[in-house]
């Protein structure tokens, strides 16, 4: 047996387009992340105004943030690397990333 039928008012046909910076998007991506929202979720609820707890429960917001900022240089490393990039950066970025798992694995998330 399905899901019941969405009524027409109910169906999510319609979508907002809208242009953001690099900068912006990745903040948001980021307090979407850390509220444990898909983007498109995060987003409604806060154009809507809905009331929602900013930080997914039993979770640790610094963390959350720290291990989300080293996923974006990571991410950005890789576009880097089309073009090369300095070797000292990518073992910089390594040891963060080591340290704050370490961290994960002794504190808990």
């Amino acid at each position: 047996m399905g899901r019941p039928t969405k009524s027409v008012h109910e169906k999510r046909i319609e979508t907002l387009a809208l242009r953001l910076t690099t900068a912006e998007k990745s903040h948001i991506e980021q307090q979407a992340a850390v509220s444990g929202l898909s983007l498109a979720k995060y987003c409604r609820k806060l154009i809507l105004k809905s009331r929602f707890n900013g930080v997914a429960e039993g979770s640790n917001t610094q963390l959350l943030y720290e291990l989300n900022k080293l996923g974006l240089e990571l991410a950005d490393l890789k576009r880097a690397s089309v073009q090369g990039c300095d070797p000292s950066r990518v073992e910089t970025l390594l040891d963060k990333l080591e340290t704050t798992l370490d961290e994960v694995a002794i504190n808990g998330a």
